[in-house]
């Protein structure tokens, strides 16, 4: 790459970041070297993940953090 091109950030990976499957990545996340992020982990947008997500989590913030979400706030109002 060029200067200035897309994705020129200077910077240097120590070691591959491994994504499972459905997993969702939130805008301008940066997960760093060496982590993996297991199947349907979400990430929300601009979180900087530091350490592994586990299956089925959803993390959030500067270092990310899990967050917990009630069976109540999954409850739409209606029935399919």
């Amino acid at each position: 790459m060029s200067r200035g091109e897309v994705g020129d950030v200077g910077t240097v990976s120590r070691g591959n970041v491994v994504i499972g499957n459905d997993v969702w990545v939130g805008h301008r996340a940066s997960i760093l070297s060496c982590l993996r992020i297991d199947d349907g982990a979400m990430i929300g947008a601009r979180a900087v993940v530091t350490s592994d997500v586990e299956p089925y989590s959803i993390v959030a913030g500067n270092p990310s953090r899990p967050r917990i979400i009630s069976s109540s706030e999954w409850d739409f109002g209606y029935v399919l």
